[in-house]
């Protein structure tokens, strides 16, 4: 999820949201509706803006996400998603918020929900640009008690790191990225590392 290499984008006739996101069209961030294989549906007219600026990509009508790694991991999402809510009997409907660098290099908030309890379409949400200011890394870290070295680790989770990616980035081992996560999760109040993520970007976004 590291990669920056840029996907090539093609230019196609937009899906206008009309219909299901026709009450999202004047709303102030991107909205998406896509398929499980990421083809794009429809979308609103700051969704059309965030691919006229290159926020993601669009090529044979399916959304691309910097690279195939980054495209990997929603598809990955999206199943896990489909998942939990055909496991469930109850009316639940699961959202799941990530970050990604985006096209422009901008790392983003992006929240992944199913359409519906009877459709398997998703919505994607672009939530805004994660700030990586000093100044609220410090109101975070203070906020929770945060160490040094759990502050970074908070960095590096906005900027889209994983564990692995995280212990190379530092110049610790994977063991010592796990121990300070698990004592993040504590401090947080949360129970893993996508609740520890979602906390953080709504604090940073």
């Amino acid at each position: 999820m590291h990669n920056n290499a840029l996907s090539i984008t093609e230019p196609v006739e937009m899906p206008v949201a009309s219909g299901k996101l026709a009450a999202c069209q004047h709303l102030p961030m991107p909205f998406f509706l896509i398929t499980g294989d990421l083809k794009l549906l429809e979308t609103n007219l700051q969704g059309e803006r965030a691919l006229d600026n290159h926020w993601l990509g669009i090529s044979n009508n399916k959304l691309n996400f910097n690279s195939r790694a980054n495209d990997l991991h929603v598809k990955l999402i999206i199943e896990r998603l489909q998942s939990k809510c055909a496991s469930e009997h109850i009316s639940v409907m699961y959202s799941e918020c990530f970050i990604l660098r985006c096209l422009d290099t901008v790392c983003r908030s992006y929240t992944l929900a199913r359409e519906s309890q009877h459709t398997s379409n998703m919505v994607l949400t672009i939530h805004g640009e994660i700030s990586k200011s000093q100044a609220k890394i410090e109101t975070v870290s203070r906020a929770f008690s945060l160490s040094c070295s759990e502050s970074r680790i908070i960095t590096m989770m906005v900027e889209g790191l994983k564990p692995k990616e995280m212990a190379f980035e530092a110049g610790i081992s994977l063991n010592t990225v796990r121990s300070h996560l698990r004592t993040l999760y504590a401090k947080m109040q949360v129970r893993d590392y996508n609740a520890a993520l979602s906390l953080a970007v709504r604090l940073l976004v």
